[in-house]
């Protein structure tokens, strides 16, 4: 083509984004994930009739993006050895397609874990109290669709995985994890909670702190008194939180107020 328009090759145009902008697609990021986060749990509060079926959501989504986000962050250091190149592992990094990746992972692993809640609430019925034996009854009935959905979904994207080349090699890698996570934690770490409320909230708080605490290192800028007198203050809140939810035994059922016991 070069030599039929008789025209070399040139770089017409260099495009440049500034700390301010990336900065600003930070704090934008930040502020849409806090809101997206008080959506679903505002959506399961109405559907469900109590805040526990929300904040037991969004502790299964912490759980499946940090353990996601862990993999990746294990693969710079597995990728040169002997069982990375078994299993074809790249030092990954967290570019557009991983991020698309651990946001699909998030809206299957909320799929998976609000069909678990939703025959809960069918099998409970008019019943005030849960217990053990409608969240266990739950948990079998939906178990056969749940893995024969995820061995699907995983064969899927393990073909993505191996032949899909480089282009969407960490798409797939952080799909895998995350299907295998999430169909996993809709069954073992969201329901459960149900029934131990206060354990729940001791979670949910923590996870606050330390969510908190994140946002104010990360877009506070320097250091000194200005980064951490604001943690230091959300600490003493976070304890003092603690303490009031934490009272008695965080693992004993809790009665009627909560809904379950």
């Amino acid at each position: 083509m070069e030599a039929a328009l008789g025209q070399e090759k040139s770089l017409s145009k260099v495009v440049r984004f500034a700390p301010q902008i990336a900065g600003q697609t930070r704090n934008r990021a930040v502020f849409a994930i806090v809101l997206a986060l008080a959506a679903i749990v505002s959506y399961l509060w109405l559907r469900f009739g109590t805040k526990e079926y929300g904040l037991a959501a969004i502790v299964a989504l912490v759980h499946d993006v940090s353990v996601t986000l862990g993999m990746v962050a294990l693969c710079h250091f597995i990728s040169d050895t002997v069982v990375g190149k078994a299993l074809l592992l790249d030092a990954f990094r967290v570019d557009l397609p991983m991020v698309a990746a651990i946001l699909t992972v998030i809206g299957y692993s909320l799929n998976d874990t609000i069909v678990v809640f939703d025959r809960i609430r069918e099998n409970k019925g008019r019943i005030e109290a849960l217990n053990p034996k409608i969240i266990n009854a739950s948990i079998n009935q939906c178990m056969s669709r749940t893995l024969l959905t995820s061995i699907t979904t995983f064969l899927v994207v393990l073909v993505l995985y191996a032949f899909g080349g480089a282009g969407v090699h960490g798409f797939a890698f952080a799909l895998l994890i995350g299907v295998v996570v999430g169909t996993y934690s809709s069954i073992a770490v969201a329901a459960p909670l149900l029934y131990r409320p206060k354990l729940l909230h001791v979670v949910v708080v923590l996870m606050i702190v330390l969510g908190l605490a994140g946002i104010v290192v990360e877009l506070t800028p320097g250091g000194g008194a200005a980064r951490w007198i604001p943690c230091g203050i959300i600490a003493v809140v976070g304890a003092y939180a603690l303490m009031r939810v934490g009272r008695g035994s965080a693992y004993a059922p809790a009665g009627r107020v909560a809904g379950v016991t």
